[in-house]
């Protein structure tokens, strides 16, 4: 059971960063960007706390997993960088936990912060997350103003051809049909 809910979390984490089919090169990009990523953070008490977020999160342990997420977040950004992957983590704990409202708060938390680092690209899968969530969670009026909020970023010469094409087959798509008539 404990391994499940750890597959379960994993592939939440990869869906949410955008990636669908781990066959694909997309995928293998994503990959080595998580890789990446993780190498990037050279803090390694932040390290330790995502690990041990990653390892209560897999148990089940949703509210601990947390605290290893914002401690892992506060190290990060106590080095001057942005805590992504914490902060994405974190919104993900609190989605298992189905605390929807949460999830949509600490994941709309990592755009505006990420907005704050200049890192357009984690603030538009942080937006299209936000609304994939809120999609889930049945909230079609907020999940549609933040699919216009992602539309007017997606038009910014700094956004990656290949972001903007990624985020709109693998999210937008999903997105637009999750909601059903007649909710919120």
């Amino acid at each position: 059971m404990k391994t499940e809910k750890l597959v379960v979390a994993v592939v939440f984490l990869v869906v949410c960063m955008g990636v669908t089919s781990m066959e694909t090169e997309a995928a293998v990009a994503q990959d080595a960007v998580l890789e990446v990523e993780w190498l990037a953070i050279a803090n390694a008490e932040a390290v330790e706390h995502i690990r041990l977020g990653d390892e209560a999160l897999g148990n089940s342990q949703y509210g601990m997993a947390r605290r290893h997420y914002e401690e892992a977040a506060e190290l990060i950004r106590a080095d001057g960088d942005l805590p992504a992957m914490a902060m994405h983590r974190e919104a993900a704990a609190f989605y298992f936990e189905g605390m929807n409202a949460s999830a949509i708060s600490a994941l709309n938390r990592l755009a505006d912060e990420a907005a704050t680092y200049g890192d357009v690209v984690t603030q538009v899968w942080a937006l299209a997350d936000v609304a994939w969530v809120q999609g889930k969670a049945g909230k079609k009026i907020d999940m549609e103003r933040t699919v216009e909020r992602l539309q007017r970023l997606m038009k910014s010469p700094y956004i990656p051809d290949a972001v903007r094409a990624e985020v709109m087959s693998k999210r937008m798509g999903e997105v637009t049909t999750m909601v059903q008539p007649g909710t919120q």
